[in-house]
Formats: C-alpha cells, sequence, structure tokens
C-alpha cells in the first residue's frame, strides 16, 4: 500500500487506472485507502462509496481493514 501511495502521489503518474479481478473489493479497498490518505476523506465516507460502487458483503474484512488504518503511520511513510 505504501508503494501504490508513493506512486499515487507522484502527480507524473495520474491518472491512474486500479483495477483487480472483479474490480469491486480491492479496488474498493485501495481507492478507498487512497481518498483517506491523500484526498483527506474520513474513513466513514470512503467506506460508504466503497458499499456504493460494488463492495461484496462477505468482504467484510476490507472495511475493517479501512477501519483500523493508522492513518498517521501510513502518511509518516510517505
Amino acid at each position: 500500500m505504501i508503494d501504490f501511495l508513493k506512486v499515487m502521489k507522484d502527480k507524473r503518474h495520474t491518472p491512474a487506472f486500479v483495477h483487480c479481478f472483479h474490480g469491486a473489493d480491492r479496488t474498493g479497498a485501495v481507492v478507498a485507502i487512497y481518498r483517506i490518505i491523500l484526498q483527506n476523506w474520513d474513513k466513514d465516507r470512503a467506506i460508504a462509496e466503497m458499499k456504493l460502487k460494488g463492495l461484496h458483503w462477505w468482504h467484510r474484512n476490507l472495511i475493517d481493514y479501512i477501519k483500523n488504518l493508522d492513518v498517521e503511520h501510513i502518511r509518516s511513510q510517505l
């Protein structure tokens, strides 16, 4: 995640296309983390967008992962 965010922080690499096999679950989590860390969204807003865009109900672990993110630690690594 840190490497991804470092790439995305560099405007020379944007816009970017982010996708996983289904394009909803892992992609949604990565985009949510991007929004939280680099766009200063709060976690609830990013999770709500992730759900709206198609997060499958059985991936509750991704929501928990985002809720437990140490945002300041991640930002300090960038």
